[in-house]
């Protein structure tokens, strides 16, 4: 159990920092060629909303494993 709840923390840091860094990388991309994203019907930021929802997804699913295993261990 300690093994999953360790992976499973890596796995919530690793979801955090992937949506953290592909953020700044679409904001950057934004500011550097702002006339490719003017093509786009929708705004520049829906990518990073929709990265975020499915990150909080993630996380949430992540962090009720995490609670699940915990109570297991606590019992042990």
């Amino acid at each position: 159990m300690k093994t999953i709840h360790k992976i499973s923390g890596i796995f919530l840091w690793c979801v955090v920092g992937v949506f953290l860094g592909k953020s700044v990388y679409t904001y950057y991309d934004y500011t550097a060629h702002p006339g490719l994203y003017e093509t786009w019907s929708a705004p520049w930021y829906t990518g990073i909303l929709r990265d975020g929802v499915i990150a909080a997804v993630l996380i949430a699913v992540t962090l009720a494993v995490r609670w699940v295993i915990r109570r297991k261990m606590r019992k042990e």
